[in-house]
């Protein structure tokens, strides 16, 4: 009997012996999983911050380049007359050398029908009069930059992001736009500067949580006639920068 008792104890303290290990592996486990997530985490918002500053800090210099030549157009047709088209092209040309990068930099009269710029080549009757960024800029007048969604130009078949800011007569009514357009290619060259690992993906998503570009990018057999948004498991509100006088377009 007291064999058997021996046994049965010796038994009972090797099972204890392995829960107990069981649970300090278990509980290491946990801790390195929550530390991970934590270390993840702020890496994460890391590449954020330094994402949001290098866009934001993008933006605002096409936004400067927009304001001085809205300025400089308005006041060259303050007498009543149009501005000279070889007077605007020239300086035109003078403001996009400080950004190259932008795909275009274009005037657009009051019926939507460009009349000066510097970019891809145009063809005959190019209008984008039914453009919601040139309506924006019509409709209302304290509109400030316009954002819109990604589009197809239409003077060259490229993806962008197009800014625009209005122009007005002397007498404050509408005379146009100015606007310029950024591919986004030129926002996957600034995802691709950093790193994210073999895995990661970084994207960009608009107000409406729709995906506006992303790196690495999608093979063909993996995207989708509809549209993508922020996946659910993204619960926290979206960081953002906003400048005083923005508005995003949404199409109709």
């Amino acid at each position: 009997m007291e064999r058997g008792a021996f046994i049965k104890r010796l038994i009972f303290g090797f099972v204890l012996i392995n829960l107990l290990t069981a649970l300090i592996v278990a509980f290491s486990l946990a801790n390195s999983y929550e530390q991970i997530n934590r270390e993840a985490e702020t890496e994460a918002s890391s590449l954020v911050q330094i994402m949001e500053r290098s866009l934001s800090g993008m933006l605002r210099e096409v936004d400067i380049v927009l304001q001085t030549c809205a300025e400089e157009i308005e006041h060259q047709s303050a007498n009543g007359r149009s501005a000279p088209p070889e007077s605007i092209d020239a300086f035109l040309l003078r403001q996009h050398k400080h950004l190259p990068e932008l795909n275009a930099l274009r005037v657009v009269d009051a019926t939507g029908r460009i009349i000066n710029g510097i970019g891809p080549p145009l063809g005959k009757g190019i209008s984008i009069a039914d453009r919601d960024y040139f309506l924006r800029a019509r409709d209302v007048p304290q509109s400030g930059l316009i954002f819109s969604k990604p589009l197809l130009a239409r003077t060259d078949p490229v993806m962008s992001i197009f800014l625009a800011r209005r122009l007005n007569h002397p007498d404050g009514s509408f005379a146009g736009i100015v606007y310029t357009a950024i591919p986004l290619e030129r926002i996957q060259t600034l995802f691709q500067s950093l790193y994210i690992g073999p895995k990661g993906v970084i994207a960009l998503f608009d107000l409406d949580k729709m995906l506006v570009t992303r790196h690495p990018t999608l093979r063909k057999d993996d995207t989708t006639e509809a549209p993508m948004r922020v996946p659910a498991m993204i619960r926290r509100p979206p960081r953002s920068t906003r400048f005083p006088d923005t508005t995003l377009v949404r199409p109709h």
